[in-house]
């Protein structure tokens, strides 16, 4: 588990203060203007409940209920109707200023004049600071029934957002050139694309040695013994840092709302040494390694019924994967896991999931261990809460 050494306090600190000097700049520079009362949050991850799952357990549940430190998107949803003026200069203070001033060229072509994103298309840009104290708890179906190796995973997140809308103009010139489009394509379409930096903790509250070869005292290795994870009681524990993106196209209608959308996931992991910045040690990352690439997609669409019940819902397909690089045998690289899951946002994105997973057990000291679902193959049933919020222009 987490030590609080003066090391990790001091840097908690800066993190801290560099994220309160951004947010007080941001404010100076949009005087008469606060943080959005509604968060941007269209590509969040939701929460899960699963019972009987994975194999040999008797629940699962998955909280990551996001926390907004700051959110400042109102050029990415102009409530007067009239051209925002750049709105990355909130974004682009402090620590983001490093971090996305390079790419930001590359990503946002040059604002068109006098467009506004509700009525004429257009480019608008805003960001979001936030903190998700994520955590999963799974109980095993023993005697006890304890709670095994559970994962305590806070992060702090910085996203930057450029939403690009296609105009009037272009829709019409769109149309004219696909000579039958299907009803979905006829719908005035939109780019959203986000980058990601993320600074997190991960641990899982345990006290043993990492590897069953070493000595309950002072994990000292003994050759007598395998050289193996103690996935039993074995401490795990790093910090690290995330850098990615997310492009999702969306399709909005008529009254500028979102009514489907796709999206691609790309990120990339550093569990750094522990004299840079987090605690892990060389020994745990010969078999965890250092450095893993994330992907995914995803795809929504909103509905107005679901079987007799007039209800209006969001409907999900996720994929993700995640891969370390060049793990030893017989470690498993790489994982995978397909979520299908219904929300109704009438009911703040309560709702039902389906899941089936393949590949290395994500469970902290459980990366040497092939996650599978129930023994009759089927996908495992919960329920879900959907933190996204669907795009909207007005």
């Amino acid at each position: 588990m987490i030590s609080l050494l003066p090391r990790r306090v001091a840097l908690s600190g800066v993190l801290l203060l560099s994220l309160t000097t951004a947010a007080r700049k941001a404010r100076a520079q949009t005087a008469g203007q606060s943080s959005d009362a509604v968060p941007f949050a269209p590509i969040e991850k939701p929460s899960y409940f699963w019972i009987g799952w994975p194999r040999n357990a008797y629940y699962e549940g998955e909280m990551r209920i996001p926390v907004y430190l700051w959110s400042r998107t109102a050029a990415l949803r102009p409530a007067n109707g009239r051209p925002q003026d750049d709105n990355s200069a909130p974004c682009l203070t402090g620590v983001a200023a490093a971090l996305f001033a390079p790419l930001r060229f590359v990503i946002r072509p040059a604002r068109r004049s006098g467009a506004t994103l509700d009525t004429a298309g257009g480019v608008g840009t805003g960001c979001t600071i936030q903190f998700i104290p994520h955590f999963i708890v799974r109980q095993l179906n023993d005697t006890s029934a304890p709670v095994r190796t559970p994962t305590f995973n806070p992060t702090f997140t910085l996203n930057w957002y450029t939403l690009i809308v296609e105009s009037d103009t272009e829709r019409k010139s769109r149309l004219a050139r696909e000579r039958a489009p299907v009803p979905m394509d006829s719908l005035r379409q939109g780019k959203l694309v986000t980058l990601h930096f993320t600074v997190a903790h991960y641990s899982n509250g345990q006290a043993g040695c990492l590897y069953v070869n070493e000595t309950p005292d002072d994990c000292v290795p003994d050759p007598a013994k395998p050289d193996t994870l103690n996935t039993r009681d074995g401490s795990f524990s790093t910090d690290y840092l995330e850098y990615g993106s997310t492009v999702m196209k969306v399709h909005l209608g008529e009254d500028a709302a979102e009514k489907s959308a796709v999206a691609g996931i790309f990120l990339v992991r550093w569990n750094p040494p522990g004299s840079i910045l987090g605690e892990m040690s060389d020994e745990q990352a010969r078999t965890y390694r250092r450095w893993s690439i994330l992907g995914g997609s995803f795809a929504r669409w909103d509905a107005n019924s679901l079987f007799w019940m007039d209800l209006k819902n969001l409907r999900t397909l996720r994929i993700e994967g995640e891969c370390a690089i060049n793990r030893p045998k017989p470690y498993l690289d790489c994982r995978s896991t397909i979520d299908g899951y219904i929300s109704f946002p009438s009911m703040y994105g309560f709702g039902f999931a389906a899941r089936y997973v393949t590949g290395w057990d994500y469970y902290n000291v459980g990366y040497g261990h092939h996650l599978r679902n129930t023994r009759s193959k089927f996908p495992a049933l919960g329920l879900v809460l959907d933190h996204s919020h669907p795009l909207r222009i007005k």
